[in-house]
């Protein structure tokens, strides 16, 4: 579940098969800049994490990975 929280609005909430999430981070390695973290699923595209850093949003999205590739294994 991701919920997305906007100033003066209501909550949203996004509900995804963790079978069928994708993540993906931009990145450009030859400049070494770090751009958008995106969840791809059923043809949505929600960018999370755009309030951390390029380096958190890295390691976030190194830690995200691990759960979700944990999680679909379990089961």
């Amino acid at each position: 579940v991701v919920y997305r929280y906007l100033p003066k609005k209501p909550v949203q909430e996004f509900r995804l098969n963790r079978h069928w999430v994708r993540l993906d981070l931009a990145e450009d390695k030859a400049r070494e800049l770090i751009g958008a973290l995106t969840v791809h699923s059923h043809g949505k595209v929600l960018e999370i994490g755009s309030f951390l850093g390029p380096d958190e949003r890295k390691e976030f999205y190194r830690a995200l990975n691990r759960a979700l590739n944990k999680a679909c294994i379990s089961q």
